[in-house]
């Protein structure tokens, strides 16, 4: 018996979790996630002022996601 457009996940593969190199160079990886995380904050007040419901939907969605807030 085969059955079609069936398939399992493992949702355990979709957790995040820190690479070996993020714990080998911890130093570059704290600048990287320091100036990225300027860069998110500007997007997120642009997005808030100029696409307000789209925003709030991203949000939403977002929370559902591993490690949502």
């Amino acid at each position: 018996m085969v059955r079609v457009d069936v398939g399992r996940t493992n949702h355990m593969q979709c957790l995040l979790y820190p690479s070996r190199d993020i714990l080998e160079h911890q130093e570059l990886y704290n600048n990287i996630l320091t100036t990225f995380s300027e860069l998110f904050e500007w997007i997120e007040m642009v997005m808030k002022e100029f696409l307000p419901e789209d925003y709030e939907v991203l949000v939403e969605l977002g929370q559902n996601l591993p490690g949502g807030e």
